[in-house]
This record gives C-alpha cells, sequence and structure tokens, in this order.
C-alpha cells in the first residue's frame, strides 16, 4: 500500500481528525482479512487481498 485516503460524507478528513483510537484488528475475510480500526467518533475499515487472516483456537487455561 502506498497511501490512504480517508474521507467522510460531508467532508474530506485526515488522520488528525479521526480522534481517539479504541479498536484497532484485523479479521478474516472471504477475500482475504479486514483491518477496521474505530477511532471516536468514526471508523475506517480496509478490505485486503494480499493479507490471509484465519481464526486459530488457543489453550488459555488462565482465561476460563
Amino acid at each position: 500500500m502506498t497511501g490512504v485516503q480517508i474521507g467522510t460524507p460531508n467532508e474530506p478528513s485526515t488522520w488528525d481528525d479521526l480522534g481517539t483510537l479504541i479498536l484497532d484488528e484485523i479479521l478474516p475475510h472471504a477475500r482475504g482479512c479486514t483491518h477496521e480500526m474505530a477511532f471516536r467518533p468514526k471508523t475506517v475499515i480496509v478490505t485486503c487481498n494480499d493479507m490471509i487472516a484465519t481464526w486459530v483456537e488457543a489453550d488459555c487455561p488462565e482465561g476460563e
């Protein structure tokens, strides 16, 4: 990736306009993966096929 353009329905935005980052995760998707970044109050979701994400079961006894 060489750049990102961020926009809202009402006006263009920049990274500085997005607010506080409250969630940053990569999830499996039918076309590869999604990278979701949730800010207050906006969200950026990138869907890509150059990286594949899969769920892997983890053994976490302390988390039961």
